[in-house]
Protein backbone atom coordinates (compact mmCIF):
# COMPACT_ATOMS: atom_id res chain seq x y z
CA UNK A 1 0.00 0.00 0.00
CA UNK A 2 1.90 3.29 -1.26
CA UNK A 3 1.34 6.19 0.77
CA UNK A 4 -1.40 8.32 -0.69
CA UNK A 5 -3.71 5.03 -0.32
CA UNK A 6 -2.75 4.72 3.10
CA UNK A 7 -4.04 8.62 3.68
CA UNK A 8 -7.08 8.37 1.89
CA UNK A 9 -7.94 4.59 3.74
CA UNK A 10 -7.83 5.65 7.04
CA UNK A 11 -8.25 9.36 7.17
CA UNK A 12 -10.60 10.63 4.52
CA UNK A 13 -13.54 10.48 6.66
CA UNK A 14 -13.36 14.30 6.31
CA UNK A 15 -14.94 14.73 3.37
CA UNK A 16 -17.33 12.04 4.54
CA UNK A 17 -20.38 14.68 4.41
CA UNK A 18 -20.11 15.43 0.70
CA UNK A 19 -20.45 11.51 0.21
CA UNK A 20 -23.56 11.31 2.52
CA UNK A 21 -25.42 14.91 0.81
CA UNK A 22 -24.36 14.18 -2.79
CA UNK A 23 -20.72 15.18 -4.04
CA UNK A 24 -20.07 18.40 -4.86
CA UNK A 25 -16.99 20.35 -6.92
CA UNK A 26 -14.91 23.28 -5.48
CA UNK A 27 -16.19 25.36 -7.52
CA UNK A 28 -19.74 25.20 -6.57
CA UNK A 29 -19.09 25.54 -3.03
CA UNK A 30 -19.28 28.62 -1.35
CA UNK A 31 -16.93 29.40 2.07
CA UNK A 32 -18.65 31.31 4.73
CA UNK A 33 -16.67 34.23 5.26
CA UNK A 34 -16.74 32.94 9.30
CA UNK A 35 -15.15 29.36 7.86
CA UNK A 36 -11.87 27.85 7.82
CA UNK A 37 -11.56 26.49 5.14
CA UNK A 38 -10.75 29.51 2.41
CA UNK A 39 -10.72 28.99 -1.16
CA UNK A 40 -7.55 29.12 -2.72
CA UNK A 41 -6.61 29.88 -6.49
CA UNK A 42 -4.06 26.92 -7.75
CA UNK A 43 -1.50 25.90 -10.52
CA UNK A 44 0.25 22.90 -11.64
CA UNK A 45 3.27 22.55 -13.14
CA UNK A 46 5.12 18.94 -13.95
CA UNK A 47 8.30 19.16 -11.65
CA UNK A 48 9.57 16.50 -10.28
CA UNK A 49 12.65 15.22 -8.45
CA UNK A 50 13.67 11.78 -9.80
CA UNK A 51 16.06 10.93 -7.31
CA UNK A 52 13.87 11.16 -4.08
CA UNK A 53 10.40 9.71 -3.73
CA UNK A 54 9.69 12.82 -0.87
CA UNK A 55 7.58 16.19 -1.30
CA UNK A 56 9.50 19.26 -1.13
CA UNK A 57 8.36 23.01 -0.37
CA UNK A 58 9.21 25.23 -3.17
CA UNK A 59 8.42 28.63 -3.88
CA UNK A 60 6.75 30.64 -7.00
CA UNK A 61 9.71 30.72 -9.19
CA UNK A 62 8.26 28.30 -11.67
CA UNK A 63 12.29 28.24 -13.79
CA UNK A 64 14.32 26.98 -9.89
CA UNK A 65 16.43 24.42 -11.53
CA UNK A 66 18.54 24.96 -8.61
CA UNK A 67 18.27 20.67 -8.10
CA UNK A 68 20.19 18.84 -10.91
CA UNK A 69 17.49 16.18 -11.13
CA UNK A 70 14.33 18.31 -11.18
CA UNK A 71 12.72 18.41 -14.28
CA UNK A 72 14.12 20.84 -17.11
CA UNK A 73 12.45 23.03 -18.31
CA UNK A 74 9.52 22.90 -16.14
CA UNK A 75 6.16 23.30 -17.68
CA UNK A 76 2.92 25.01 -16.21
CA UNK A 77 -0.10 22.70 -17.20
CA UNK A 78 -1.95 22.28 -19.62
CA UNK A 79 1.90 21.76 -21.41
CA UNK A 80 -0.04 22.57 -24.99
CA UNK A 81 -2.02 25.72 -23.76
CA UNK A 82 -1.92 28.58 -22.04
CA UNK A 83 -1.61 28.24 -18.14
CA UNK A 84 -4.56 26.69 -16.27
CA UNK A 85 -5.97 28.31 -12.97
CA UNK A 86 -8.33 26.67 -10.97
CA UNK A 87 -10.59 26.86 -7.53
CA UNK A 88 -9.81 24.69 -4.84
CA UNK A 89 -10.97 24.53 -0.65
CA UNK A 90 -7.79 24.67 1.30
CA UNK A 91 -8.60 21.70 3.89
CA UNK A 92 -6.33 21.01 6.39
CA UNK A 93 -8.61 17.66 7.49
CA UNK A 94 -7.67 16.08 3.72
CA UNK A 95 -5.28 13.53 3.67
CA UNK A 96 -4.25 14.09 0.26
CA UNK A 97 -4.93 16.81 -2.35
CA UNK A 98 -7.44 15.40 -4.21
CA UNK A 99 -9.23 16.92 -7.69
CA UNK A 100 -12.05 16.29 -9.75
CA UNK A 101 -12.52 14.81 -13.28
CA UNK A 102 -13.03 18.37 -14.52
CA UNK A 103 -10.44 20.05 -13.06
CA UNK A 104 -8.10 17.04 -13.96
CA UNK A 105 -9.20 17.12 -17.68
CA UNK A 106 -8.76 21.44 -17.49
CA UNK A 107 -4.98 20.65 -16.26
CA UNK A 108 -4.24 17.99 -18.95
CA UNK A 109 -2.52 15.58 -16.70
CA UNK A 110 -2.28 12.91 -19.03
CA UNK A 111 -0.90 15.20 -21.76
CA UNK A 112 1.74 16.51 -19.25
CA UNK A 113 2.67 12.26 -18.94
CA UNK A 114 1.85 12.62 -15.15
CA UNK A 115 -1.11 10.80 -15.54
CA UNK A 116 -0.52 7.75 -13.02
CA UNK A 117 -1.51 3.96 -13.52
CA UNK A 118 -2.32 3.37 -9.98
CA UNK A 119 -5.66 3.97 -8.45
CA UNK A 120 -7.60 4.39 -4.69
CA UNK A 121 -11.45 3.99 -4.20
CA UNK A 122 -12.19 7.53 -2.25
CA UNK A 123 -15.09 7.89 -0.15
CA UNK A 124 -16.13 8.37 3.13
CA UNK A 125 -18.86 8.27 5.99
CA UNK A 126 -22.25 8.06 3.01
CA UNK A 127 -20.53 4.82 1.86
CA UNK A 128 -20.56 6.16 -2.17
CA UNK A 129 -16.82 5.56 -3.48
CA UNK A 130 -15.39 7.40 -6.23
CA UNK A 131 -12.26 5.78 -8.33
CA UNK A 132 -9.41 8.12 -8.34
CA UNK A 133 -6.37 7.50 -10.20
CA UNK A 134 -2.77 8.92 -7.99
CA UNK A 135 -0.80 10.70 -10.43
CA UNK A 136 2.68 10.61 -11.35
CA UNK A 137 4.80 13.36 -9.28
CA UNK A 138 4.04 17.31 -9.91
CA UNK A 139 4.24 20.32 -8.25
CA UNK A 140 0.77 22.22 -6.45
CA UNK A 141 1.00 25.97 -6.32
CA UNK A 142 -1.44 27.82 -4.53
CA UNK A 143 -2.22 31.65 -3.05
CA UNK A 144 -4.85 33.20 -1.20
CA UNK A 145 -7.67 34.51 -3.36
CA UNK A 146 -6.49 38.04 -3.06
CA UNK A 147 -3.94 36.98 -6.00
CA UNK A 148 -6.50 36.82 -8.21
CA UNK A 149 -6.58 40.20 -10.32
CA UNK A 150 -8.86 39.96 -12.90
CA UNK A 151 -11.65 36.54 -11.77
CA UNK A 152 -13.02 37.08 -15.68
CA UNK A 153 -9.73 36.37 -17.50
CA UNK A 154 -8.75 34.44 -14.32
CA UNK A 155 -5.30 37.04 -14.33
CA UNK A 156 -3.33 35.95 -11.36
CA UNK A 157 -0.59 37.46 -9.54
CA UNK A 158 2.01 34.46 -9.53
CA UNK A 159 4.93 35.92 -7.34
CA UNK A 160 2.37 34.90 -4.30
CA UNK A 161 2.11 30.98 -5.15
CA UNK A 162 3.97 29.08 -2.48
CA UNK A 163 3.61 25.41 -2.95
CA UNK A 164 5.64 21.57 -3.61
CA UNK A 165 6.73 19.90 -5.92
CA UNK A 166 7.31 16.12 -6.26
CA UNK A 167 3.72 15.16 -4.93
CA UNK A 168 1.07 13.17 -6.50
CA UNK A 169 -2.51 14.22 -6.42
CA UNK A 170 -6.27 12.16 -6.08
CA UNK A 171 -7.34 12.79 -9.92
CA UNK A 172 -11.22 12.10 -10.23
CA UNK A 173 -12.27 9.67 -13.12
CA UNK A 174 -15.37 10.26 -15.11
CA UNK A 175 -18.24 8.03 -13.66
CA UNK A 176 -20.43 6.81 -16.24
CA UNK A 177 -23.25 5.16 -14.14
CA UNK A 178 -23.53 8.83 -12.41
CA UNK A 179 -22.00 11.77 -14.68
CA UNK A 180 -22.60 14.01 -12.31
CA UNK A 181 -20.90 12.79 -9.57
CA UNK A 182 -17.50 14.37 -8.80
CA UNK A 183 -15.04 14.58 -6.19
CA UNK A 184 -13.88 18.14 -4.80
CA UNK A 185 -10.90 20.07 -5.37
CA UNK A 186 -8.77 20.23 -2.49
CA UNK A 187 -5.71 21.15 -1.41
CA UNK A 188 -4.35 18.87 1.80
CA UNK A 189 -2.45 18.20 4.46
CA UNK A 190 0.87 17.68 2.52
CA UNK A 191 0.98 21.01 1.05
CA UNK A 192 -0.03 22.26 5.04
CA UNK A 193 2.78 20.99 6.73
CA UNK A 194 5.43 22.18 4.94
CA UNK A 195 4.06 26.19 5.43
CA UNK A 196 2.55 28.29 8.15
CA UNK A 197 -1.58 29.17 7.07
CA UNK A 198 -1.83 32.73 8.28
CA UNK A 199 -6.51 32.87 7.49
CA UNK A 200 -7.53 36.47 7.34
CA UNK A 201 -10.96 37.23 8.13
CA UNK A 202 -10.46 40.94 8.21
CA UNK A 203 -10.17 40.68 4.54
CA UNK A 204 -12.94 39.02 2.37
CA UNK A 205 -12.29 38.61 -0.99
CA UNK A 206 -15.52 38.48 -3.40
CA UNK A 207 -14.84 37.37 -6.81
CA UNK A 208 -17.79 36.29 -9.84
CA UNK A 209 -16.50 33.03 -11.66
CA UNK A 210 -17.80 31.28 -13.98
CA UNK A 211 -21.50 32.84 -13.16
CA UNK A 212 -21.21 32.37 -9.60
CA UNK A 213 -19.81 34.37 -6.85
CA UNK A 214 -17.16 33.25 -4.73
CA UNK A 215 -16.26 34.34 -1.08
CA UNK A 216 -13.62 33.75 1.03
CA UNK A 217 -11.27 34.99 3.71
CA UNK A 218 -7.98 35.82 2.38
CA UNK A 219 -5.28 33.08 2.88
CA UNK A 220 -1.21 33.66 3.10
CA UNK A 221 1.23 30.34 3.24
CA UNK A 222 4.35 31.53 5.40
CA UNK A 223 7.47 29.83 6.12
CA UNK A 224 7.48 27.64 8.92
CA UNK A 225 7.63 29.37 12.20
CA UNK A 226 6.89 32.65 10.47
CA UNK A 227 4.40 33.29 13.29
CA UNK A 228 3.98 36.79 12.95
CA UNK A 229 -0.31 37.79 13.47
CA UNK A 230 -1.94 39.98 10.60
CA UNK A 231 -2.63 43.27 12.89
CA UNK A 232 -6.38 43.80 13.46
CA UNK A 233 -8.18 46.66 12.05
CA UNK A 234 -8.97 49.32 15.02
Amino acid sequence: MNQVQRFVRYGLCLIGWLAGTGWTAAQDYVVPISGISPLAVVSLTDERDTDDSSFFAANSDYNDTSISSKTSPIRVLPVNGAPHYDIFIYDTGSPAHIMGYGTTTDFAIADAGRRGTNFTPVGGAGGEFLEASNSDPIALYAAGFGAIRNAESMSVDTTQFRGQYNVSVLNGEFDFENPDVELPNLIGTPLASQYTTVIENSKPQLHVIDDTLRRSPDMQLRDIGDIERPRRRI
